[in-house]
């Protein structure tokens, strides 16, 4: 779901970004929607690893 929330918001700025900053622009909105998507990953990573797994009776 993060990859789809963050991937949609590029493609949606793309042009905007491009038009306003030109291709640099477009570079540092890709840069930051990595960076973004990586920390999102990393704290949805670290909240379910620290669910625990109740057993089976």
């Amino acid at each position: 779901m993060n990859f789809a929330v963050g991937y949609a918001l590029l493609v949606l700025s793309i042009f905007p970004v491009r038009d306003r900053f030109g291709l640099a622009g477009i570079w540092w909105v890709i840069a930051a929607v990595n960076v973004s998507l990586a920390i999102k990953q990393t704290i949805d990573f670290r909240r379910i690893s620290r669910l625990k797994i109740q057993p089976s009776d």
